[in-house]
């Protein structure tokens, strides 16, 4: 019965295991959260430091760029369903230079009021065209309002 002393000499010698290969794939490392101070704080280091008054006079310069300025609020333009979406601004040393600040659903108008100073944080829009009060058609500047910094109530949207 050598076939039997065979089998269990076979099973008797360790099997060759194959080792597992070491790969060096990092893994995703996740990105921080950003405070707001963190974020305002890159905004002022890549942005640039505009007047309402340039953006007024050359909206279409200013298109993509990160804009940073201080402003009057003396509107709040509507969408079609009613609701606030910018604020109308004014430059405080510039008669008649204006722009108007697109914002989104994060910012609370009812904290913002007409006649308070606010500093914007925005990404110029470029030209845009619309109607004043008199039905007449403007075109003014336009930004993308990022971030809201209510110089008169001390409200913030970040």
């Amino acid at each position: 019965n050598s076939s039997v002393a065979q089998k269990s000499e076979e099973t008797k010698k360790p099997t060759n295991t194959p080792k597992p290969k070491v790969t060096n794939k990092p893994t995703a490392t996740p990105k921080p959260t950003l405070t707001p101070q963190q974020i305002i704080a890159n905004f002022e280091k890549d942005g640039t430091a505009v007047t309402v008054a340039s953006i007024y006079k050359s909206p279409n310069s200013y298109t993509g760029k990160q804009l940073i300025f201080s402003c009057k609020v003396f509107g709040f333009p509507k969408d079609e369903d009613g609701n606030v979406a910018g604020l109308n601004c004014s430059d405080p040393n510039s008669f008649g230079s204006n722009v108007q600040v697109a914002i989104g659903d994060e910012v609370d108008v009812t904290k913002i009021n007409e006649d308070d100073n606010i500093k914007v944080y925005g990404i110029g829009i470029g030209a845009i065209k619309g109607e004043n009060a008199f039905g007449a058609e403007i075109t003014t500047g336009g930004v993308m309002g990022m971030y809201i910094n209510d110089l008169t109530t001390g409200y913030k949207n970040y």
